[in-house]
């Protein structure tokens, strides 16, 4: 059985009363739902309470998730939701910083020379201040696309946009990611 099936057949126990499904999902789900989080956020805290309340919203809104649906992606839209509420709550529009962790993971066969380390520390301190610039709209997509691998259709649903839509904010994200970074590198933006 496929991964999406296995997820259906929680959650609609779920649906049931049996609450032990809710562990199976907690464990298939929380890492992911925590790097989203605090690829949004870049605050630990913060993402680990984001995580709770998705799962708390996910009990309260266990009914009204329907079989046709794709879980990974209803769960995301939960999480996206209660994302929003936080920023309505604080007041705050785009100002989370954008936290890249990938990048620090940069593996390879040979020793890196320390000059090729520090380029390396001074790129990902570029990219992730250029993708702290970046509109709120345009991290989530890359978000969901780039890290939490989802496809256009599924962020689609996540967001509830069109597909077409999603590709080109995709599109767009990476376009002004791209110019936002090399004017950093320029140093023509502080």
């Amino acid at each position: 059985m496929s991964s999406p099936e296995v997820d259906n057949i929680l959650m609609e126990e779920l649906r049931e009363g049996k609450l032990e499904s809710l562990e199976a999902i907690f464990e298939k789900y929380h890492t992911r739902l925590y790097n989203y989080f605090l690829k949004l956020t870049n605050d630990k805290e913060l993402s680990e309470d984001l995580v709770q309340e998705v799962f708390v919203r996910l009990l309260k809104y266990r009914t009204s998730f329907k079989k046709k649906e794709y879980f990974s992606a209803w769960i995301f839209k939960v999480a996206r939701h209660a994302f929003i509420d936080q920023l309505r709550k604080k007041g705050e529009n785009s100002s989370f910083q954008f936290y890249n962790q990938s990048l620090a993971a940069v593996s390879s066969h040979v020793e890196p020379s320390p000059h090729q380390l520090i380029e390396k520390a001074e790129e990902a301190s570029l990219l992730n201040q250029a993708l702290s610039m970046l509109p709120l709209q345009k991290k989530e997509v890359l978000v969901l696309s780039r890290f939490q691998h989802f496809k256009c259709r599924e962020i689609a649903e996540i967001l509830g946009l069109k597909q077409e839509t999603v590709k080109v904010l995709i599109h767009r994200a990476i376009k002004e990611l791209r110019k936002i970074y090399f004017k950093l590198s320029e140093g023509e933006v502080s």
